[in-house]
This record gives C-alpha cells, sequence and structure tokens, in this order.
C-alpha cells in the first residue's frame, strides 16, 4: 500500500539519514520541511493522505514539534503522530493517545521497525 510521511526536522543531516533510511521501506513518498511553518504550508497543499507525521520535538520558530502535531492532527485526523528527539524523555511524556516517539539517536533499522509499526496500525483500505 503506498503511503505518505511528512518528514519534518531543522537539521538536514538528521532529515537527509530518515530519507535515506525510509526509502528502504519503499512503496511510499516521503515530503520534507525544515521546520513546522514549512511543515503546515506542505500539509496545507498536499492534496492526498499523509499517513504519517515524523517530526522532530525542539525547532526553531514559533511552533515546536507538539505543537505542528496537534495542528496537522486538527486538519489531518487520520495521519499518525510520531515525534523525535535527542533531548529529554519529557518529549515523550508529553504524547497523546496513539501518538509514538523515538528517541535520538535511533539506528536506522529502530526508525525502520518504529515507522513501520505506525504504519500497520493504519486502516486497512
Amino acid at each position: 500500500m503506498p503511503y505518505t510521511i511528512l518528514l519534518v526536522d531543522d537539521n538536514e543531516m538528521v532529515r537527509k539519514f530518515v530519507l535515506m533510511a525510509l526509502s528502504g521501506l519503499g512503496h511510499g513518498e516521503v515530503l520534507e520541511a525544515n521546520d513546522a511553518a514549512q511543515a503546515v504550508k506542505i500539509s496545507e497543499a498536499y492534496p492526498e493522505p499523509i499517513e504519517v507525521l515524523l517530526t522532530d520535538v525542539v525547532m526553531p520558530g514559533e511552533m515546536n514539534g507538539h505543537d505542528l502535531a496537534r495542528k496537522i492532527s486538527q486538519t489531518r485526523p487520520e495521519t499518525k503522530i510520531l515525534l523525535m528527539s535527542g533531548y529529554d524523555e519529557n518529549a515523550a511524556c508529553a504524547l497523546k493517545e496513539g501518538w509514538r516517539f523515538i528517541h535520538k539517536p535511533f539506528s536506522t533499522s529502530a526508525l525502520i521497525e518504529t515507522v513501520e509499526q505506525v504504519l500497520q496500525e493504519l486502516p486497512r483500505m
């Protein structure tokens, strides 16, 4: 089943690492944003479903990853949320029901496994 992931991280090296890792999943598209504001614009303009929002928690700008996840959840309630952070576990404590968390740094296999678990939670068409 094809899927779309919206990847948001202000660190270009992290985005490139995640893009490379997710390319191993196949059958999907990854939309890339370097901050929450850009992610909102992409989400608003993208006509197809976005199955997963994979976002860093700590980012510059007016919205952090939690704020972005709440906003995307309001406009796209079907989108699964996967937060990532290299800072503290408080990021994981602030998860809403159904949201997932992965701690940075993570290995390619841990990222793929977590994303695959999130994709398996999607309703079957």
